[in-house]
């Protein structure tokens, strides 16, 4: 069944794609910002500063909102299968208008998060205790 909500890709389920890269790009976020945070650094983002010691609360905190969307768009992809009820909105428009604003919002997160997994590595890459190990003296 999940195989075949996301392919082949098409009009009706190109709005779940960005899901596959969103939760690596997540979980890599929370994973360098762990790491980070014990080489010595701190968190930036306020709203998160408390949470991100344990990286499991901050993971949670960070995936609820892709899990509300992803059982929308499970949602919207089952009424999208089946066809469309009569009534108002006999063409789909409103289902076309939120896969769009899903794929909008899913795709700018994980353009966020790709930022943050590289602005993480980096900072780790640059930490002196591991520069010393990966860049040889002299």
């Amino acid at each position: 069944m999940l195989v075949r909500v996301f392919w082949p890709v098409n009009s009706t389920n190109y709005y779940l794609w960005p899901f596959i890269f969103l939760i690596p790009l997540m979980i890599g976020d929370v994973v360098t910002t762990t790491v980070a945070i014990r080489l010595g650094y701190s968190e930036i983002n306020p709203l998160v500063a408390q949470l991100s010691g344990d990286p499991f609360l901050h993971l949670g905190l960070k995936i609820v909102i892709p899990v509300l969307l992803f059982s929308l768009c499970i949602y919207l992809y089952s009424v999208e299968t089946r066809g469309y009820p009569p009534g108002p909105d006999p063409g789909g428009i409103l289902v076309r208008y939120m896969k769009g604003a899903i794929f909008v919002i899913i795709f700018i997160d994980c353009l966020i998060y790709a930022g943050a997994f590289i602005s993480n590595w980096l900072i780790i890459l640059n930490h002196p205790d591991i520069a010393g190990m990966t860049v040889p003296a002299g």
